[in-house]
């Protein structure tokens, strides 16, 4: 998971993938897709289950850079799989 201070934007450019703010359903990412990551939420985002993932990540570091925090469980990503 990630918490950030900096605002990244996220370019979905190939395959299939998710993003996911703590406490909220995912999205599925495809190719074309843009998520503006707001400040300060914990999320992570990968690819899918079946499908690799391609994505640019564009942070402003202006206000501080991101902060890496827990990795996603095992146990959360198959959670995810399961809520389509």
């Amino acid at each position: 998971m990630l918490s950030s201070i900096g605002y990244p934007i996220l370019l979905a450019t190939d395959g299939i993938g998710y993003y996911q703010e703590k406490g909220q359903p995912k999205k599925i990412l495809r190719k074309g897709d843009v998520i503006k990551c707001p400040p300060n939420i914990k999320h992570w985002h990968g690819a899918s289950v079946d499908s690799y993932f391609v994505q640019v990540a564009i942070t402003n570091t202006q206000n501080g850079a991101p902060v890496w925090l827990e990795a996603v469980t095992d146990i959360e990503y198959t959670q995810v799989q399961t809520n389509k």
